[in-house]
């Protein structure tokens, strides 16, 4: 069934809202003053889904502040939930899920608590998540933790985004205990923020493997892109990685890459272009523009190897 909140409806409410049974609908008439859900208490999550293939749709919602713990959307469906053409403004964090074939689509998250909050929170093991249009930003000098960050899963796509104003826009964290296989981010802002661009890290025997990034943008951070651990398979091309503090993508030392290919880039106006670190192996340079580009200077340093390096292709290059 559906439950439909009319048009130029502002409902408050005390408690949470729980969508437990299959295949529920929660749709408004638009997002802004159309429809809207304001949730007065922000010690408990606004939305909880838990019954698998349900909907929200054409809704604003929103907290009295955002100075207490609460998420917006938390959704522990088995599967298939759908969230689209939704506003969530003013709570301490936007979405969490965990469920599989679900679909993030015409999604702005704005106004959450400066340093500790996160966009959108991608958990668990499940196949097949869909992040379309997603926006994230905060005002200037409020910069949340994560706009996306992503703790497992595999087959995640990621498109026609724009993350500003975080700490991180981007954090992919692969503990072992859940790993992240097959992420496809393309056509996507990782920009205007604190510390990086996007962030890939792993810790003890986590992986994090196939993942590509096409025709994104990760620039004025303090670095573009950052390894960090065992990332595989990572492909970076067709992308602007512009005016960075320090390096525009930065391997950390001793990073087992298994395949890194960097190709196709415009990477002007960094502290360093690329940087890697030492006793790093199996990576491939070729085919970028690494200098004065659209109106960004040079970088200082073009490509930096450190230390030991091994197995490694660097090839027409500007």
């Amino acid at each position: 069934g559906s439950v439909e909140i009319p048009n130029g409806g502002w409902w408050r409410l005390n408690s949470g809202l729980v969508l437990s049974s299959p295949s529920i609908t929660l749709k408004g008439t638009g997002v802004g003053n159309s429809s809207r859900l304001y949730f007065s208490d922000t010690t408990y999550t606004g939305i909880l889904i838990s019954g698998p293939s349900c909907e929200i749709r054409d809704i604003s919602v929103g907290f009295a502040s955002r100075t207490g713990i609460s998420t917006c959307i938390v959704d522990d469906a088995t599967g298939q939930t759908r969230i689209k053409n939704v506003t969530i403004d003013g709570c301490h964090s936007g979405i969490r899920t965990s469920s599989a074939k679900s679909v993030i689509r015409d999604v702005s998250v704005i106004n959450t608590t400066p340093s500790s909050s996160i966009g959108l929170l991608i958990q668990g093991t499940a196949e097949v998540r869909e992040v379309n249009n997603f926006f994230f930003e905060n005002a200037s000098g409020q910069d949340a933790f994560s706009g996306i960050q992503i703790e497992g899963g595999s087959g995640i796509q990621i498109s026609n985004c724009d993350l500003q104003k975080c700490g991180v826009p981007l954090r992919m964290i692969a503990d072992g205990v859940t790993n992240i296989f097959s992420v496809n981010a393309d056509n996507t802002f990782f920009d205007t923020s604190t510390s990086f661009g996007v962030s890939m890290k792993t810790t003890g025997s986590g992986v994090i493997t196939r993942s590509r990034f096409s025709n994104c943008w990760m620039s004025s951070c303090n670095q573009g892109l950052v390894v960090d651990g065992d990332i595989r398979g990572l492909i970076i091309s067709s992308s602007e990685i512009l005016d960075n503090t320090n390096a525009g993508i930065k391997v950390e030392a001793g990073s087992s890459l298994e395949g890194l290919v960097v190709t196709g880039n415009i990477i002007a106006g960094n502290g360093t272009g690329i940087d890697i670190g030492a006793n790093v192996s199996d990576f491939t340079i070729t085919g970028n523009r690494i200098g004065a580009a659209d109106g960004f200077v040079g970088n200082s340093t073009g490509i930096s190897l450190s230390g030991t390096t091994d197995d490694y292709v660097i090839t027409g290059n500007n």
